[in-house]
């Protein structure tokens, strides 16, 4: 589980932060941010790529487009 919060916030860039992404900003909105990825996970009903469009829906996050 720890893998996939750290996957998902990797695709996720700080609200609040310039040129960070939600893995890498200790700020405050990303540490909610990652509360919420690990809550989801934790659930375990929604896939990575859900779990990044209800973050980005519910908080109006920019997504970080990883080249793969």
């Amino acid at each position: 589980p720890q893998e996939r919060i750290e996957s998902i916030s990797k695709r996720l860039a700080c609200p609040t932060c310039d040129g960070e992404s939600v893995y890498e900003s200790r700020g405050g909105a990303s540490q909610a941010i990652r509360k919420e990825i690990a809550r989801q996970v934790s659930d375990g009903q929604l896939t990575d790529s859900q779990v990044v469009k209800a973050i980005d829906d519910s908080l109006k996050v920019r997504i970080i487009h990883l080249q793969e």
